[in-house]
């Protein structure tokens, strides 16, 4: 745990928890969207996905999963899971947060970014796009697919 960490110490301080195993924890979120607005972190003060253990990312996709057939019966919505990009965090520690909605990943980013909610790539986009995303994630990462 980081002491200047105010998700570290919301862990210290066990308030407003709503799981934990050994490797993440689950809180209430302090500034909530709406009502039914968690956060699932990992335990270890970690400031980017790449560098969860293969334990810690189990833990926290299995508590994900927990929260996802939870909120129908909670909320009467759907939970949809989102991580900020790195430049929009309010805290280093990296969290997922859950919200119950109605609206879709489509839906939400057609309202505030103004994104049609659906429109066709072109065969010749998709390919680009496959080849630009391979090209810096796969092949500096000497992974094979």
């Amino acid at each position: 745990m980081v002491e200047d960490c105010n998700l570290c110490r919301e862990l210290r301080k066990g308030r407003h928890i709503v799981y934990k195993d050994d490797y993440c924890f689950a809180i209430v979120a302090k500034w909530p969207i709406k009502r039914g607005h968690i956060m699932v972190l990992p335990a270890r003060h970690v400031s980017d996905v790449s560098d969860l253990s293969e334990k810690e990312a189990k833990s926290m996709f299995k508590a994900i999963s927990l929260f996802q057939k939870a909120f129908p019966k909670l909320y009467g919505k759907d939970a949809i899971v989102i991580q900020n990009p790195v430049e929009r965090r309010t805290e280093a520690h990296i969290h997922y947060h859950i919200l119950p909605t109605s609206a879709g990943i489509r839906g939400l980013f057609s309202k505030f970014e103004g994104t049609p909610y659906r429109e066709d790539a072109s065969q010749e986009d998709m390919d680009k796009m496959a080849e630009e995303i391979m090209k810096e994630v796969i092949c500096k990462s000497n992974i094979t697919i």
